[in-house]
C-alpha cells in the first residue's frame, strides 16, 4: 500500500468538511466558487486526492487573478480576457503549467455541459502561445558521481545510506522510497535486489540487483532490527529536502549544476535525475540495453532517457547505431535461414539421388565422390 507521505487525506478531509451549504471559497465569487468547489471535488474522486490537493492552490490562484481582471463569473468570460491574463503570467517569466491547468480545468467543464447536453463557448487556451522562449525543457540539479558523493558526505551514517540508496536504485522521491518496507529488500546470487511493487509505484513495478547501496542497505536493517511488514525509511522529506539545500548551499554557493539548477535548490526527486544519468552514461560505455535503465527507473517509455541522453549530447547517436545494428542483424538472420532452407532441400535432392542406386558406371565414380563432398560439407555449415 502506498504511503500518504503528505497526510493528502487529511489535508483534503479538512477542506472538504466546510463544503456547507453556505460556503464560498475565500476570495472567490460565489459563482466562481462554486464552479471551483466542484472541480476539486471531481478530480479527487475520478483522479486522486493528491492530485486534488496539488491542484486547489493553483486553481484557485487562476481563478482569483482572472477576477481581478473582472472576469467575476467564469462562464460569461472572454477569450480574450483569459489569454491576456495568461500573456501577463507569461511575461512576468511564469512557464506554461498555469495555462495547463486552466486547460484542464476548462475541458472539464466543457464535458460536464456537453453530458447534459449544453454547448458552452471554448475558452481554452492554446499553449505554445504561452511558453518561454527557451528550449521549454525542465531544469533540475545534475550531480555528477563525484559531485554526489561529496554532497554525501557531509551527512550521518543513516542519511548517508538513503542517499546512495536512491542514487542507486532511481526510486521516486518521497512517496516510493516511504511507501518501500523490508521485504521489499532480497538477496540473490550473492546481491542485493529491490522490489517496488506495483502498489507503491506510480507507474509500473520493478525489481533490479543494487550496484551501490547492496551492503549498506543490509547494514542498515541489520542496525535498526527491521522487521518483515515495517517501513524500511522514516523521516520527514521537507527536513530531508532542507537538510541537502543547506549542504548545497554550503559546497556549491550560487552556482549552476549542468542540468540548468541552482545546486542550492535541490531535492530528493533530483537524486533520481543525477542517478539516471550517471546509469546513462555507464551503458553508453557498456553497451547495455537502454531497457534495464527504462525498467529500472519504472518508465513506460523511453521520452525521459531520450531528454537525459540530450541532456548528455548523446541524442540520435547512440539509438540510431543500435538500432541500425539489430536492423543488420534481423536481416543476416533471415537471409542464413532462408540460405539453410535452400541448401537442406540441396542435400535432400542429392542423398535421394543416389538412395535407389544399387550400382555406380565407372564415368559416374568421380560425380558421386564430389556429391558426397559436397553433402558433408554443407550438412557441416547447416550444423554450424
Amino acid at each position: 500500500m502506498k504511503k500518504d507521505v503528505f497526510k493528502h487525506k487529511n489535508f483534503y478531509e479538512k477542506w472538504e468538511n466546510k463544503l456547507t451549504s453556505k460556503y464560498i471559497e475565500g476570495d472567490l465569487t460565489k459563482a466562481n466558487s462554486e464552479l471551483f468547489i466542484s472541480y476539486i471535488k471531481n478530480i479527487s474522486e475520478s483522479k486522486s486526492i493528491g492530485y486534488a490537493n496539488r491542484n486547489r492552490s493553483k486553481v484557485k490562484a487562476i481563478i482569483k487573478g482572472l477576477q481581478e481582471e473582472g472576469v467575476s463569473d467564469l462562464p460569461k468570460a472572454k477569450l480574450k480576457q483569459i489569454e491576456d491574463y495568461f500573456y501577463k503570467w507569461k511575461k512576468a517569466g511564469h512557464s506554461d503549467d498555469y495555462a495547463k491547468r486552466w486547460n484542464a480545468f476548462w475541458n472539464w467543464y466543457k464535458e460536464q455541459n456537453r453530458r447534459e447536453g449544453k454547448v458552452v463557448q471554448d475558452l481554452s487556451l492554446k499553449l505554445g502561445n504561452f511558453k518561454q522562449n527557451d528550449s521549454g525543457e525542465s531544469s533540475f540539479v545534475w550531480l555528477t558521481k563525484d559531485e554526489f558523493d561529496k554532497l554525501r558526505s557531509y551527512f550521518d551514517e543513516d542519511k548517508q545510506t538513503i542517499l546512495l540508496f536512491m542514487f542507486d536504485s532511481l526510486i521516486r522521491f518521497p512517496t516510493e522510497i516511504l511507501s518501500l518496507k523490508t521485504e521489499n529488500i532480497f538477496q540473490k546470487n550473492g546481491e542485493v535486489w529491490v522490489e517496488i511493487p506495483k502498489e507503491i509505484s506510480k507507474t509500473i513495478g520493478r525489481k533490479f540487483n543494487l550496484v551501490y547501496a547492496g551492503e549498506s542497505i543490509l547494514n542498515y536493517i541489520k542496525k535498526y532490527d527491521k522487521k518483515q511488514g515495517e517501513y524500511l525509511f522514516e523521516f520527514s522529506p521537507v527536513m530531508f529536502n532542507k537538510e541537502m539545500q543547506k549542504v548545497a548551499k554550503q559546497l556549491f554557493d550560487g552556482k549552476k549544476s549542468e542540468g540548468g539548477e541552482f545546486y542550492k535548490k535541490i531535492t530528493g526527486y533530483d537524486i533520481r535525475h543525477s542517478g539516471a544519468i550517471h546509469f546513462r552514461q555507464l551503458f553508453q560505455k557498456t553497451g547495455q540495453s537502454l531497457d534495464l535503465l527504462r525498467e529500472r527507473g519504472g518508465w513506460n517509455n523511453f521520452d525521459i532517457i531520450n531528454y537525459y541522453t540530450k541532456r548528455l549530447g548523446l541524442d540520435g547517436h547512440i539509438q540510431k547505431e543500435k538500432l541500425l545494428l539489430q536492423e543488420d542483424k534481423t536481416k543476416i538472420e533471415k537471409e542464413v535461414g532462408n540460405l539453410k532452407e535452400v541448401l537442406g532441400l540441396l542435400v535432400q535432392n542429392m542423398e535421394n539421388k543416389y538412395k535407389d542406386k544399387t550400382k555406380i558406371e565407372k564415368n559416374e565414380a568421380q560425380e558421386v565422390v564430389n556429391d558426397l563432398n559436397q553433402i558433408v560439407k554443407i550438412k557441416k555449415l547447416l550444423n554450424s
